[in-house]
């Protein structure tokens, strides 16, 4: 709890790192891996009931037509069928999606013509998808800043599946909201 407060207090209130504070508020209340948060679209976000869809995944691919190390950024499913599933999201995590709704929409209209739709809910400021390793890497560099070295991003992952059992969220509900395979992952993980 200690950590996740100085990371969540030093992103509000960073000149250059604040504007990364509503994509960790999201990470830390959906418990979605990065590829899986990068691919998420529009039509993921189910405002009516409360809850967001993971149907796919935003990696980073190498082109094998290529002789060069051409890379390229694809979507794709997620690392195994359980992965395909239903969050419920709670009303903080859903004022935070509305919030980003919002500027997606000033985005759109500052960028006009530039603004390339690709109906994701998180994406740069003129609509190009972002890139899971600059996500990651500058996870780090925050983690650094706040003297946390050795953090990756997927303890963000940890942390929503760790609160989860502490409020005796059922283990096979929390397998399914994780997207774990089996209950073993989630049982040896959290418990």
């Amino acid at each position: 709890p200690m950590q996740e407060e100085s990371l969540l207090s030093f992103v509000k209130s960073d000149k250059v790192y604040h504007k990364y504070y509503d994509e960790l508020i999201i990470l830390l209340g959906t418990g979605l891996r990065i590829s899986e948060f990068c691919g998420l679209t529009d039509s993921d976000i189910d405002f009516e009931n409360d809850e967001l869809h993971v149907k796919r995944t935003l990696y980073k691919a190498k082109d094998p037509d290529e002789t060069s190390s051409h890379w390229y950024l694809d979507f794709g499913d997620p690392k195994t069928e359980a992965g395909k599933r239903t969050i419920p999201l709670y009303d903080s995590t859903m004022e935070i999606l509305a919030k980003v709704y919002e500027q997606q929409e000033t985005n759109k209209q500052k960028a006009g013509a530039a603004y390339d739709d690709n109906d994701l809910v998180f994406c740069t400021q003129l609509g190009k998808p972002l890139e899971p390793n600059n996500m990651r890497r500058t996870f780090y560099s925050i983690c650094e800043k706040i003297g946390a070295k050795g953090l990756h991003p997927h303890c963000l992952r940890h942390t929503y599946a760790t609160r989860c059992a502490e409020k005796n969220v059922d283990m096979r509900a929390l397998q399914a909201v994780l997207g774990h395979a089996n209950i073993r992952e989630t049982i040896d993980t959290y418990t």
